[in-house]
């Protein structure tokens, strides 16, 4: 292939690859803020990197072509430009809004996201809090840099690469490396599906150790690397033009249809991006492949889109700390009103940061300049400074504790990471076969169940061990554990929820003793399969109950009907995950009405638990215990009795609630266990 044929000597401007980046905006926008019909739009991220790819390899080819070298330091310039103007506004407006708003604990996890995100390795932080009790995304106005860690770690490591490969090798190993390159990033993805690899496993488990879950492929770069690597192509596969010009109509189509389909049908339980994010990718690569299309090309070459895709990255910066700031302040989901005004201000804060931020900094002005790089540089050093300095002190400080009324500081022990220290499962292990209560003695009882069953082990362990008896536990974190059903995690089967219930039926094979059954029961919907391997979807809310309580009469069936089992419900808990110490810990001076929002008459499972209590009618030996009637009060259900917080966040019990919970039940619990 003679290289020198490939590239034109003049970068052409592209409108339609401006309307492309309006599309990825939008779906990404609608997606975060809460349109169900754009539920896979997270996508758009994907159709950025493909952009991404196509235009910097572009810019690098043509450049060794034209001149025999490539100038890295006015490539990185041009990189600065075009990214840190907006980025460090972005993060210099969340902090302030950080510092009014957030408690200390997610003041203290935002200042550690925005220094990382200053050093482009925002991914590697949220990367590092995922986990079951990872706080939700609710609560991280800086989540969405993840995406431009990625893509700025793509322009550290791609252009010495390839400008290497082009100056350095022969011209037919650019392409070839650029292949395996893509098709090892897709094995990546596939050999760390479901978190783990069984070959590093085997051979490398300390390396193996550091995937811990699917968020692996999602957040980590190179698990990335194809879809910049669809882009990259395209710089080769331009050469081989189709002659008649309306063939593109129809390949400008297949892209959209290839976008539009996962934006409209994927959700945030689809496995991405792996083999599910093929798709979103070439749809994209055929779009920008297909761009100049006469007729529907003109779809994303118009200017009400190009004019979108030329905010759409101050647009992606703004819209999440918004919704997220908003969300925030309101205590509860927005409304559909309210979505549509987060998107009208998003899109006008947008265009003031491209005109006031973006472009001066950018685009040279009438007078064919801007600032020089080392202005440019002085005021980057400068913004640094001014947000990565408080920042850097408040993450060394607790997040300021200082901002909250010391009423509430007292209020709890330790605020920071309440949820992990107090949560009423704290020290007992999940995913095995563990003893609660007076060593050395007879089990008289076995529990089993989630990270909910679990909750209880600080108050059935206070209630038990004075008195010399003890129980075996099996708890295993965001488990439904039933006969016929198994836990999927983004369509991938969990396989540490899937022999949990052989150990149900081999702890209780020769012995008699009561079993608890516990479960935050309506939390399932949309997470769980059966035992073949096939991800389970019910139409609607009831016919996934009704499949609950088919599970509870197996389970019944198979313990025995000469057994006492005791079924607990979900209990109330509070109206937000991150749970009345979010409440409690914010800043004395902003009003806190989420107080109110915490007492409730009906909670995640209140239908449910009257199925399940209706349920155990029809057998002698099995009852419902209702956490319903220890939790609430002449129809109120309150996350703080006796100035003690109940839960640890959104539904969990806290060691109090737990305590409290068995204080109230224990004369029924030891007449179970006697």
């Amino acid at each position: 292939m003679d290289q020198n044929n490939i590239f034109n000597k003049k970068m052409k401007y592209r409108p339609d690859i401006d309307g492309l980046r309006a599309m990825a905006v939008l779906s990404v926008m609608f997606f975060h803020v809460g349109f169900e019909w754009f539920s896979g739009g997270y996508i758009g991220v994907d159709v950025f990197f493909v952009i991404s790819g196509y235009l910097i390899t572009r810019i690098i080819c043509n450049e060794v072509k034209e001149t025999g070298t490539f100038n890295f330091s006015n490539f990185y310039v041009r990189r600065a430009r075009r990214l840190f103007p907006a980025l460090f506004f972005t993060l210099l407006l969340c902090f302030i809004f950080a510092f009014l708003l957030l408690s200390p604990q997610h003041f203290e996890r935002f200042s550690g996201a925005l220094v990382y995100a200053v050093m482009s390795m925002s991914n590697f932080f949220f990367w590092s809090e995922s986990g079951y009790f990872d706080p939700a995304s609710d609560v991280k106005p800086l989540l969405h840099t993840w995406s431009l860690s990625v893509e700025e770690q793509f322009y550290f490591l791609w252009p010495v690469t390839l400008v290497f490969l082009l100056l350095r090798t022969p011209k037919w190993s650019v392409l070839l490396v650029l292949v395996v390159g893509m098709l090892f990033s897709l094995f990546l993805n596939f050999v760390f599906i479901d978190g783990e690899s069984k070959l590093l496993t085997e051979f490398l488990p300390t390396i193996s150790g550091l995937f811990i879950d699917v968020s692996s492929i999602f957040y980590l770069t190179p698990f990335r690397i194809f879809e910049f690597g669809f882009g990259a192509l395209l710089v080769w596969i331009n050469r081989y033009r189709v002659k008649q010009k309306l063939l593109l109509e129809p390949l400008f189509l297949a892209g959209l249809m290839l976008i539009f389909y996962p934006v409209f049908t994927y959700t945030e339980e689809t496995l991405f991006p792996s083999f599910n994010a093929i798709m979103p990718c070439l749809g994209a690569a055929l779009i920008i492949y297909s761009g100049t299309a006469r007729y529907l090309g003109k779809l994303l070459s118009n200017r009400l889109s190009v004019g979108v895709g030329l905010i759409s990255y101050s647009l992606y910066l703004v819209h999440w700390p918004i919704i997220v700031f908003y969300k925030y302040y309101k205590f509860e989901d927005i409304t559909f009103p309210e979505r549509y005004g987060i998107v009208l201000i998003s899109i006008a804060l947008a265009v003031l940061m491209y005109f006031l931020v973006e472009k001066p900094f950018r685009i040279k002005s009438n007078k064919g300049n801007y600032r020089s790089p080392s202005s440019f540089g002085l005021i980057c050093a400068m913004l640094v400074l001014m947000v990565t300095l408080p920042a850097a002190t408040a993450w060394a400080n607790g997040g300021w504790s200082w901002r909250v009324d010391a009423k509430n500081l007292a209020f709890v022990d330790n605020p920071k990471d309440y949820h992990k220290n107090e949560y009423g499962g704290n020290g007992y292990r999940p995913n095995t076969v563990i003893s609660i209560g007076a060593k050395n003695s007879q089990p008289s009882f076995f529990i089993f169940g989630d990270s909910y069953a679990q909750a209880f082990a600080t108050g059935l362990f206070e209630t038990v061990a004075p008195i010399g008896k003890s129980g075996i536990a099996l708890f295993d974190n965001g488990c439904l554990i039933g006969p016929s059903v198994t836990r999927f995690n983004k369509g991938v089967e969990d396989k540490l929820c899937s022999g949990e219930y052989d150990k149900v039926l081999s702890i209780v094979k020769n012995n008699n003793y009561p079993v608890f059954i516990s479960h935050s029961w309506d939390s399932y919907n949309g997470s769980i399969g059966n035992k073949e391997g096939t991800n389970l979807v019910f139409e609607d809310i009831s016919i996934y109950r009704k499949f609950v309580l088919n599970e509870l009469d197996a389970i019944v069936d198979h313990l025995g009907n000469n057994r006492k089992i005791i079924i607990i419900g979900t209990t109330p808990g509070d109206s937000n995950k991150e749970g009345l110490i979010n409440c409690l810990q914010r800043p004395s001076y902003m009003a806190q009405k989420c107080k109110s929002s915490m007492n409730s008459s009906q909670g995640a499972g209140y239908e449910l638990n009257l199925q399940m209590e209706k349920l155990t009618h029809k057998y002698l030996n099995v009852f419902f215990w209702n956490p319903y009637d220890i939790f609430c009060e002449k129809g109120s259900c309150n996350g703080i009795i006796s100035n003690k917080l109940m839960y640890s966040d959104g539904g969990h019990l806290s060691k109090d609630g737990s305590r409290f919970y068995f204080q109230r039940m224990k004369q029924e619990f030891l007449d179970v266990i006697d």
